[in-house]
């Protein structure tokens, strides 16, 4: 549809309900170098395809580099982090900056008084992320460094105190160039399920002793963080209320659910939702860096005539998801009985967290009583063992099930049901 965007040449953006309206608003930033067409612009959406744009952070633009919504100091409004080179009132600069809203207005926080006096030489990227499980969101910048005997690529860690203050961690870590023709990315996830962030990097990197010669490489690094990072609680109460039942109009409602770390205020939510049995793609919050989508009531509109189950976990800001909580509700003139969720089919869902260690859940849905078998099987066909061999009663069912003395790597999953049969892929990783 033509939502009235303005064009641009190179772009990033975000989705996020900055406005707590309970749809999707959009940041969109525009790079274009040494030009006038540059901008960082926040799209209100106002329904119906409407959306009206705002410049935030006034003139400023991004030469080179990144901006991000997040909630670094936890107060439930959306602050921008700016990371690069810059053009401000007409002047060019180097900066790694947070704009905390207050209320609507952009104050500027340098997280770096002057990167060149660290021996930054150039900022490229940088995004939010708790490295550290302790619940304030920190901040992963990368560029290129003058060591002192060389330059070189490097990435490094900001620490956020609590109080949204940020200091230099300690945790540097090797980078790709700044600048190149092989591209690249990084970014945050836990790749070995122990509720903290590891680091995952690719680009282009110079050949030790190469005399100059460049390669592509990807590197992982494994975060080993002290403390322990517990799960959160489940979310409660949960409440479906049907608006309109023609528009296929419902809210959804629940009650924050704690952390050991996170600030209640500040979790997330990871929403899935179910008709007949089978998964529904729909508009919804989603876990990000940043905290960006914490919400406690969630709007979808045309939705089919049906009936629905919604899953909902919540996420702390190290992205450690919590055990589900599961509510349920129906849309125009459907079937009645006795269980108002009953899935109309068979089916096997894609098991969460996957990749994971060292435990994970399965989930299936049986729109019948059925004797149901989980089993697990190596990529040569071989039983590695059976998660499941029992009845089970008609429903969404959901099955945990942890590795204890399997080795890393990818396997199957196969589900039997009477005459039904379905395969899914797992990754286990150490």
């Amino acid at each position: 549809m033509n939502a009235g965007l303005a064009s641009t040449r190179h772009a990033q953006s975000e989705w996020a309900d900055f406005d707590h309206d309970e749809d999707l608003d959009l940041l969109l930033v525009h790079v274009a170098p040494l030009t006038d067409e540059s901008f960082i612009r926040r799209y209100r959406n106002d329904g119906n395809g409407v959306f009206v744009g705002e410049d935030v952070l006034g003139d400023l633009t991004i030469e080179h580099g990144e901006a991000h919504w997040g909630d670094y100091d936890a107060d439930g409004d959306h602050d921008i982090l700016v990371a690069g080179h810059i053009r401000e009132n007409g002047s060019f600069t180097q900066a790694l900056r947070v704009y905390r809203n207050d209320a609507g207005v952009f104050v500027p926080v340098d997280v770096i008084t002057s990167p060149a006096a660290e021996g930054w030489i150039d900022l490229t990227a940088a995004t939010w992320a708790d490295y550290d499980s302790d619940g304030d969101v920190d901040i992963l910048l990368t560029g290129s460094y003058n060591s002192g005997s060389q330059i070189d690529g490097r990435a490094r860690i900001y620490a956020n105190d609590g109080s949204g203050n940020y200091s230099i961690s300690g945790t540097d870590l090797p980078a790709p160039r700044a600048s190149g023709s092989r591209g690249g990315t990084f970014s945050w996830l836990d790749i070995d399920g122990e509720g903290d962030l590891d680091y995952f990097i690719a680009g282009e990197y110079f050949v030790p002793g190469g005399n100059g010669l460049i390669e592509a490489q990807m590197h992982a690094y494994r975060n080993d963080v002290p403390a322990a990072n517990a799960a959160p609680t489940v979310p409660g109460n949960l409440n479906a209320i049907v608006l309109d039942s023609g528009a296929g109009t419902v809210r959804l409602k629940w009650q924050a659910a704690t952390d050991d770390h996170t600030p209640s205020a500040a979790l997330t939510y990871d929403l899935e939702l179910y008709r007949n049995g089978g998964p529904v793609a729909a508009p919804h919050p989603l876990p990000e860096p940043g905290n960006v989508s914490a919400a406690l009531t969630w709007e979808l509109s045309g939705l089919a005539v049906g009936e629905y189950t919604w899953v909902l976990r919540a996420v702390d800001s190290a992205y450690h998801a919590g055990p589900a909580a599961q509510g349920t509700f129906a849309l125009g003139a459907v079937d009645v009985s006795p269980n108002p969720a009953r899935p109309r089919d068979f089916a096997l869902h894609q098991n969460f967290p996957n990749p994971f260690h060292p435990s994970t859940t399965f989930r299936f849905a049986l729109p019948q009583a059925a004797d149901v078998e989980l089993a697990v099987y190596d990529l040569g066909g071989r039983l590695v063992t059976r998660v499941l061999r029992e009845r089970r009663d008609a429903g969404l069912h959901e099955v945990p099930w942890t590795a204890e003395g399997i080795a890393s790597g990818t396997y199957f999953v196969r589900m039997k049901a009477g005459s039904f049969e379905q395969t899914r892929r797992v990754v286990i990783l150490r």
